[in-house]
């Protein structure tokens, strides 16, 4: 991977404040227009998408992950294997709490979950997104009807305004780096040493992952109902496994979501857990690592 001399920062436009009330009933996309303060084709990726009892759909996106272009996200997930060439330009934005300067505050609207309902703005919610394992139990047991205040996370007053700075950021190639020094860490290069003849096997199931789980993974969209072939087959293929659930009218899988191929063996992939009620997607969430 090569290494950075520097990065120069374009701002998109001068930084801004944006009120919550002004963003709720805003499509996604609108509401990034709004927070960017310029239109953008990024991608939108949601963390959780579930269906609601009485009808309807949510989907929740994290803040961070909504203000940065396709090759920022890139850059985080090659980040995981340490593989590949990064993209030499690529745009993302910084955002905290207009009316407070702790630090902590600044975190927490940087890593808030937006909750869309019926492809609307609803809320911004403080706070983590629980671990993968321990949402989906929440969901399994009641559908997610209480999420998100029942996972500790708090809404941001509709009366609040954030502060956004987004920037281009463009990276200069540095000078071919010499030969390690005596502060490498040469035990540990030797002791991984075994395992590089595997690694180009590795980094092929990473890919096919990536490809054939995605696939799979956008197919199982909540509301509808997988074939129970396509699961069979996903199986025999090692891309799902199956998870032990509370009731026989409940099924968990886990899919794998794979990963950029890289030189770090032991990065674990990418992975996405599907909720399926008598045979249909009720809920689906990715996580990075952790198959």
């Amino acid at each position: 991977m090569p290494v950075r001399a520097a990065i120069v920062h374009t701002p998109l436009g001068p930084p801004h404040d944006v009120v919550v009330a002004d963003l709720l009933g805003r499509s996604p996309d609108a509401v990034r227009e709004a927070l960017v303060g310029v239109p953008t084709s990024w991608p939108l990726r949601y963390a959780l998408e579930t269906t609601e009892p009485g009808g309807g759909e949510r989907a929740y996106t994290l803040m961070n992950e909504m203000l940065q272009d396709a090759a920022a996200q890139e850059i985080v997930d090659r980040g995981r294997t340490g593989g590949g060439d990064l993209p030499t330009e690529w745009s993302q934005c910084a955002v905290k709490r207009a009316d407070d300067t702790d630090a902590s505050a600044v975190d927490d609207v940087y890593t808030s979950l937006l909750e869309f309902r019926q492809g609307r703005l609803a809320a911004i919610w403080l706070g983590s997104l629980p671990k993968g394992a321990v949402l989906a139990g929440n969901l399994q047991v009641d559908d997610g009807a209480g999420f998100p205040s029942d996972a500790g996370l708090t809404a941001l007053p509709a009366t609040a305004r954030v502060t956004v700075a987004c920037s281009r950021h463009t990276a200069e190639a540095a000078p071919p780096r010499k030969a390690p020094a005596a502060g490498y860490n040469w035990p540990q290069a030797l002791a991984l040493l075994p395992l590089a003849p595997a690694l180009p096997f590795k980094n092929g199931g990473r890919f096919a992952a990536k490809r054939d789980g995605g696939t799979l993974y956008d197919l199982l969209a909540p509301g509808s109902t997988p074939p129970a072939d396509l699961i069979v087959s996903a199986e025999r293929r090692r891309l799902v496994q199956k998870q032990p659930t509370p009731a026989p009218n409940l099924a968990l899988l886990r899919i794998n979501l794979g990963a950029y191929p890289g030189h770090n063996f032991t990065a674990p992939d990418d992975y996405g857990l599907v909720g399926l009620r008598s045979g249909r997607v009720a809920w689906r969430l990715r996580e990075p690592g952790g198959w």
